[in-house]
């Protein structure tokens, strides 16, 4: 694979999720802004599995259950579950501001508590699939091309960070709240890409992302809807 491809490959998917958040949250929120949402989501998943039949077709398979690999994610995402939990008692109750964080809810559409909770378990048990599937499986893979290893691991957890903060940001419009939760999505980044690195599997990022999601979910939920 030529590092002329894998550049293409980065710069066709990486920007694409930024777009999308920024639409929905900024530009156009609503119909609109959750149109554009939906084609960068779809974006994401059709152009990895195009490039990859197109460029590594053997790489198209789904993921085998390994006993050690299941551990690992358990582990981890209890303690992503701890620390995001432990973050928001301490830090995030003190400096969110749930008025306007309840606000922005209202006017991207998400006021529905029944569909708040569907899309939380799409979030958790679906979207988190993707994303290894996608920003490890893909993106990492891309990047090694490009990076040695260890660089390649930052850049991607780089990579992953950039459209998570920025909707931190449409969200709370508090820097202190954006700074501390794209580290923690940094770190989480780092660690996912190692996995799959170490591993060369996504099944422990993907358990452990599942844990990472539903904390949020819930901390969510206390925010919105309490």
């Amino acid at each position: 694979m030529s590092k002329m491809l894998a550049s293409i490959a980065l710069l066709l998917f990486v920007p694409a999720c930024s777009v999308g958040v920024v639409m929905s949250l900024f530009i156009a929120p609503g119909k609109i802004g959750n149109g554009v949402f939906t084609a960068v989501k779809i974006w994401v998943v059709v152009l990895p599995l195009f490039w990859t039949a197109r460029t590594n077709p053997n790489a198209i398979r789904l993921p085998k259950l390994n006993w050690t690999e299941i551990k690992v994610g358990l582990s981890l995402g209890i303690l992503m579950f701890s620390a995001i939990a432990i973050t928001y008692l301490f830090v995030g109750q003190q400096i969110i501001d749930t008025a306007d964080l309840q606000a922005k809810a209202r006017e991207v559409g998400l006021v529905n508590p029944y569909l708040y909770i569907a899309g939380c378990f799409y979030w958790s048990f679906v979207n988190s699939l993707i994303e290894e599937c996608t920003w490890r499986g893909f993106v990492v893979s891309q990047t090694k091309v490009l990076f040695p290893q260890k660089i390649a691991v930052i850049l991607a957890a780089i990579f992953f960070t950039v459209h998570h903060s920025i909707a931190l940001y449409g969200y709370t419009h508090n820097l202190l709240v954006v700074s501390i939760g794209s580290l923690g999505v940094l770190l989480a980044g780092i660690i996912w890409a190692w996995c799959y690195n170490f591993y060369q599997s996504v099944v422990p990022g993907y358990i452990s992302h599942i844990f990472a999601d539903i904390a949020i979910a819930i901390i969510g939920w206390k925010l919105l809807f309490s």
